[in-house]
């Protein structure tokens, strides 16, 4: 489960970031398939990714992608572990970094 501090710390990040940047990042395919690449996320754990990255919670995610909010959490946890951050803030961060440098 995600607390409000995470959410609050996510939601700081993404204001903290530029328009500029958040439009590049999120239309740069060759970017983001990097990331997916290079992280090995499968198709439904980029489309979370991405959605996560629009600032949609757990609920909203599973709504739009047709799965139970269990279901997200599972996947959040594997794309933590694939990725090698904790929580969903660090993890908008470390995508940010990564398409920054690429």
């Amino acid at each position: 489960m995600i607390s409000v501090v995470d959410s609050a710390a996510t939601a700081l990040i993404l204001s903290a970031a530029s328009a500029a940047d958040i439009q590049n990042a999120a239309l740069s395919t060759g970017c983001a398939k990097g990331f997916r690449d290079v992280y090995k996320l499968n198709e439904i754990e980029a489309e979370i990714v991405e959605l996560l990255l629009d600032g949609a919670l757990n609920k909203q995610i599973g709504f739009d992608l047709a799965l139970p909010e269990y279901t997200v959490e599972n996947y959040l946890r594997r794309i933590y572990a694939k990725v090698g951050v904790k929580n969903r803030s660090a993890l908008v961060s470390h995508y940010y970094r990564f398409t920054a440098g690429n």
